[in-house]
């Protein structure tokens, strides 16, 4: 079939624009142009010449066999269509198909989502079309039939065996476990005695009250002399997040289910990383009078920061909550919480240690270039369009670049973690999606980068503390 295919997109693709030559080229041609029979990659032309009739016997039924295969997929999903548009228009009653035909428009007139989900509906009522009419053709020009008790070559084809059970090394990845246990301990060991690591934290930790009073301070001064105080912490967030809904839910349709619950979940973590990176950035320079006048760990202050807006995205989470309830209540008339929303204190912890690591870094490269301050406002406003925060990364496959961004931007890897955990993998509409765990190989690489990236900030802010002083 993608030969088939490939062969009929060369011919269309051709500068002279050759007319079908047969009535099964022009359904070739309608299958193309619907998308009525997807594949697993992208369509590519192929420039061999291939034709219905010089398909072998057994060929020509499995090609029945794909086109009968593709026409029970299409019935199912208009199927569950008509089923997500009943419960929209209340239409189930029925039974006259002009007239439920009638309200349905109607309804999709004042309905949006209704509207988003019958032009789907008559997308895939006419791919069906095309499939059967090839189907047709097929079965009464070339006598094909689909016998599905009479395996194909492919089914044929027996699975190797081995002759011998596969080895485990479980010896040698013991011993191999105990070497790179030995040299982590050994490099801890060797940074803790040149960095003094652990008195350094024992250090912070003594200023634990210090901590407290500036995180304390910053949320006093983020809503003083405001009448909501509090609750804007629940309304900013809620209101980017109707938004983002009108545009990409109204607007510009995106067919993804739950939306509002697809986007807060990965707009409040996101809030989170761009106040604590932008606060970070400035707070050695917004406090220099105090680094100044008074002796204190210099970390406390991006350490700040980042708590700051820690604690300032955990009392964000019930509105959060309550976006998902509402939003699966009248969708589903039920709660789909899971129990994989357990995993959110393993997703902040990861994202902390990230961000201290990130924030210690860009906070003394501010101290030293000024200029660090307003490049990190310009550099956000791209992260977050390099971030699935609006979109679902998956969309675009998994191809090198993906893969790429996944690698290079830790907070992507994140962001699609937190989706899993609360909301689950992107469906269309007419779907309910379903939460789940991420990759551990995946957690645990964002969580040895997030290391990296804090052992790297705390060591370029121990060199450059020093001198803080006579920048200030």
């Amino acid at each position: 079939m993608r030969n088939l295919l490939g062969w009929e997109l060369w011919l269309s693709l051709e500068p002279e624009g050759n007319p079908a030559p047969s009535p099964f080229d022009a359904l070739l041609r309608e299958i193309i142009r619907t998308q009525a029979f997807p594949m697993s990659r992208q369509l590519e032309p192929f420039s061999t010449a291939r034709s219905l009739e010089s398909l072998p016997r057994e060929e020509l039924s499995d090609l029945a066999r794909a086109l009968e295969a593709r026409s029970d997929l299409w019935r199912f999903a208009i199927n569950t269509r008509n089923a997500t548009l009943d419960a929209l228009c209340s239409t189930a009653g029925l039974s006259d198909t002009a007239t439920r035909e009638s309200q349905l428009e109607q309804c999709a007139a004042t309905l949006p989502q209704a509207q988003a989900e019958l032009a789907e509906r008559n997308r895939e009522i006419s791919r069906l079309r095309t499939i059967d009419a090839t189907i047709r053709y097929v079965v009464n020009t070339q006598g094909a039939v689909f016998t599905p008790d009479a395996p194909g070559a492919a089914q044929r084809i027996m699975a190797s065996v081995p002759a011998a059970p596969q080895p485990r090394y479980i010896p040698q990845l013991i011993g191999l476990a105990a070497l790179l246990g030995l040299v982590f301990g050994a490099a801890g060991v060797a940074v803790d005695r040149s960095a003094n690591l652990m008195g350094k934290a024992q250090e912070i930790w003594s200023y634990r009250e210090l901590i407290r009073n500036l995180v304390l301070r910053d949320l006093r001064s983020r809503y003083k002399g405001s009448a909501l105080g509090y609750l804007w912490t629940q309304l900013a967030p809620l209101g980017m997040m109707l938004v983002f809904v009108i545009v990409f839910g109204l607007l510009l349709p995106s067919g993804i289910a739950f939306f509002p619950v697809f986007i807060i979940v990965a707009l409040l973590p996101w809030n989170y990383t761009a106040e604590a990176v932008l606060g970070g950035t400035r707070s050695v320079i917004a406090d220099s009078a105090l680094v100044k006048k008074v002796y204190f760990p210099r970390e406390v202050l991006p350490l700040t920061a980042v708590l700051s807006s820690l604690l300032n995205y955990l009392l964000s989470l019930p509105m959060m909550f309550l976006v998902m309830g509402v939003v699966q209540w009248f969708s589903i008339g039920q709660l789909n919480f899971a129990w994989t929303f357990a995993y959110l204190p393993v997703l902040l912890i990861i994202q902390t240690v990230f961000l201290a690591g990130l924030t210690l870094l860009l906070s003394a490269a501010a101290v030293f270039f000024r200029d660090v301050v307003h490049l990190v406002g310009i550099v956000v406003n791209i992260w977050f369009f390099l971030t699935p925060v609006i979109y679902a990364l998956n969309t675009f496959g998994d191809g090198t670049l993906v893969r790429l961004l996944r690698w290079l931007n830790p907070m992507a890897s994140l962001i699609e973690f937190y989706r899993e955990v609360l909301y689950g993998s992107a469906v269309m509409i007419g779907q309910i999606p379903t939460p789940g765990l991420p990759a551990l190989s995946s957690v645990l690489r964002v969580s040895i980068t997030a290391l990296v990236v804090l052992i790297v900030g705390y060591w370029v802010f121990q060199r450059s503390s020093r001198h803080f002083g006579e920048e200030l």
